[in-house]
């Protein structure tokens, strides 16, 4: 599981693109592939900044989709991500409908969600990495839809991530993914 976990949370921050939303406070030049309340405040990510994974093995696959919002101007620099990742166990899981809760032994079938946050400043930086793969912390998922012609899925999800190294809770609620476009591999 912490595995997947280091996944979601690497693929937040490969999504983060060194564009600039010009100071875009209050969401409205962003996306709506993917989109959340974390602790009761609306996020969205950044259209191009979403990605999803299919990853396909013999044992186990896996699905990943991570999303994240990057803001910069000239000395300093602000990402917000989201990622969520689930196990399964062969493609016939894979159906509107389905849904993967961490509260309940599923055996293969496993989700975790992840928060990133990260400041900088040419003298400074502040980072959270936050999952719900902490003691505590949750993650539920549904697929609402998946094409597999045009490869996009879409779903709702929530989790309760927690940061190891302080305690602090990032609740994520009312999560949505809508059409994202994803790859196999």
């Amino acid at each position: 599981m912490k595995k997947l976990s280091l996944i979601v949370s690497i693929l937040v921050f490969i999504s983060c693109s060194s564009e600039s939303n010009g100071g875009d406070e209050n969401n409205q030049n962003r996306g709506t592939l993917l989109t959340a309340q974390i602790n009761g405040q609306s996020y969205a990510s950044d259209d191009q900044n979403v990605s999803a994974t299919l990853f396909l093995s013999d044992s186990f696959s896996q699905f990943v989709i991570a999303g994240s919002y990057l803001d910069s101007e000239v000395g300093s620099a602000v990402s917000e991500g989201i990622g969520i990742g689930f196990t399964f166990e062969n493609l016939d899981q894979l159906s509107p409908g389905a849904i993967w809760d961490s509260l309940e032994n599923q055996g293969f079938r496993t989700v975790v969600g992840s928060y990133s946050f990260g400041a900088a400043t040419l003298s400074s930086a502040d980072v959270v990495l936050a999952d719900s793969n902490q003691a505590g912390g949750y993650a539920i998922f549904e697929i609402t839809a998946l094409n597999t012609e045009t490869n996009t899925i879409s779903g709702d999800f929530s989790f309760l991530a927690i940061d190891e190294d302080t305690g602090q809770e990032y609740l994520v609620t009312q999560g949505k993914i809508n059409e994202v476009p994803y790859t196999t591999n």
